[in-house]
């Protein structure tokens, strides 16, 4: 998964609304690789500073279901995992 987190190099929609609703479906369907996709085009937006106020919502929730999920499966805790999602992400 972090593999993927960061590999990854999808584009998202300029548009926030057009781009709220592709990230709501991917967070919906709750398929790892699919956060994840979430996940790093959140972070691309916050280094890049135009995040709006549904790509935090949808940051947020892909971090919080991503980390609990790599923190279970690496037994790991919740702080490092997050760290190295930030550094698969920024690289």
């Amino acid at each position: 998964m972090l593999a993927h987190i960061g590999e990854w190099d999808g584009s998202t929609s300029e548009e926030w609304k057009a781009r709220a609703n592709v990230q709501k479906r991917k967070l919906d369907n709750g398929d790892p690789f699919a956060l994840a996709e979430v996940y790093k085009a959140m972070v691309m937006r916050k280094e890049a500073g135009t995040l709006s106020g549904a790509d935090r919502k949808h940051l947020s929730q892909s971090e919080q279901c991503l980390s609990e999920e790599l923190a279970a499966a690496l037994n790991k805790p919740l702080g490092k995992i997050r760290a190295r999602m930030e550094n698969a992400a920024i690289g």
